[in-house]
């Protein structure tokens, strides 16, 4: 009889021990669900919290010194802001310190982030010419478009040359439309159609890079080169290689009327489209001394993406 109610009890403290595990994993899980979210919403401070919580649930560890370093420079900011370089300076060593960690295991873009806390200790120390030498190596991190744009805008130092360092032009893989094909100067028939140069199957034209469900393609025509945007459907890739995905990094402002291009230079063709000064724009990306830019044309409702001189921005 003692037995029976001793095999007795043992099942039911394993039943009580086997809940109470199942019921730390699924808080667990729900923790870092929300540590997610908080960090896409930008909430760093939450986001770590979180991620505490989750402690040993999937790569929790990593996702909160990630969180937790982008928190340190949401600090930086504020006490440098306020002129505070001492504080600034420590929260920012802080964010190196947990990128450096998190670069040894490959998690996200830290070794990225590593170099952009080193352009931003440049900054600090009034060392711009090396904070813009790092930060054009980096367009797609963080605000570092938005910061290359202020400083090479706002820098100048009578005792040193013009600056040379800027971001490389993006590198095309080779490919052909499957058809003709109808392009835009953006992603989608929200923004206005491209009518300069028509794309077939016998088209000359490489990728570029891929936004919202479309390529962005280059297109050699017979007067010269272009950029636009064409479903991903349509267009066959002839080579391999990185094709890099353009995202929104920053506002700008355009300080004097221009026209603007149809790819980085003025060895592309115009778009025909004049940008009158004032206007906001969204900085895309930085190739050379352009910037690839989407905003609405005046007095349309459509969008453009186009290219104008860098140094025709400020923030």
């Amino acid at each position: 009889m003692k037995k029976l109610v001793y095999l007795i009890w043992l099942l039911l403290m394993s039943i009580t021990v086997s809940a109470f595990a199942s019921s730390v994993s699924v808080d667990k899980a729900s923790a870092y669900s929300r540590g997610m979210e908080y960090f896409e919403l930008k909430l760093y401070s939450q986001a770590t919290e979180q991620f505490l919580r989750a402690s040993g649930y999937k790569d929790s560890e990593s996702w909160k010194l990630y969180s937790e370093a982008f928190d340190e420079l949401r600090m930086a900011d504020l006490d440098q802001e306020q002129g505070y370089r001492s504080s600034a300076r420590a929260h920012i060593d802080k964010a190196s310190g947990n990128f450096l960690i998190l670069a040894a295991q490959q998690f996200q873009d830290s070794e990225s982030m590593r170099v952009y806390c080193s352009a931003r200790l440049y900054e600090l120390d009034d060392m711009q010419q090396s904070a813009i030498d790092l930060y054009s190596q980096l367009p797609g991190t963080h605000d570092s478009i938005s910061r290359f744009i202020r400083l090479r805008g706002g820098y100048a130092s009578p005792t040193q040359a013009p600056l040379q360092t800027f971001p490389p032009k993006i590198e095309g893989v080779p490919a052909h439309a499957e058809r003709s094909i109808t392009t835009y100067l953006g992603p989608g028939s929200q923004f206005m159609r491209q009518t300069i140069a028509s794309v077939n199957s016998h088209t000359e034209l490489s990728i570029l890079g891929e936004y919202e469900g479309h390529y962005f393609i280059e297109v050699k025509t017979e007067t010269g080169y272009l950029r636009c945007f064409a479903l991903k459907t349509y267009i066959l890739r002839d080579g391999t290689g990185l094709i890099k995905t353009l995202q929104s990094n920053t506002n700008a402002i355009l300080l004097q009327n221009t026209e603007g291009f149809l790819g980085p230079g003025e060895d592309y063709l115009q778009s025909g489209v004049t940008i009158p000064a004032g206007t906001r724009v969204q900085v895309l990306n930085v190739e050379e001394t352009f910037s690839m830019i989407e905003f609405t044309p005046e007095n349309l409702i459509t969008w453009a993406i186009v290219y104008v001189p860098t140094n025709l921005l400020g923030i």
